[in-house]
């Protein structure tokens, strides 16, 4: 069974399809910050972020009665991960 690692998930993340997307976001959001507060911002958030899904990771796989289990709660959590994603590409359409 194997558990995410931090640094792991700040390889993984730096790969990441919505990481790009999300960084030019927030650096266009900010045009009157300084750059480096920015990143700064961007870098702390990102490693507690990472540091939370890692130890919730390695919580739920320790706890975890199989890896059957493990996997249908991945599967369940990716659900929920896209329904989210959904609802926030629809929700300027259905909301006027």
């Amino acid at each position: 069974m194997q558990v995410p690692r931090f640094a792991k998930g700040v390889l993984f993340q730096c790969f990441n399809p919505k990481y790009p997307p999300v960084v030019l976001t927030v650096f266009a959001s900010r045009p009157d910050e300084p750059t480096v507060i920015t990143a700064g911002v961007i870098a702390i958030v990102g490693a507690m972020g990472l540091f939370v899904h890692s130890t919730a990771g390695s919580l739920v796989r320790y706890l975890s009665p199989s890896d059957k289990w493990s996997r249908n709660l991945d599967v369940g959590f990716g659900v929920l991960l896209a329904l989210v994603g959904f609802w926030i590409a629809v929700k300027p359409f259905i909301s006027n």
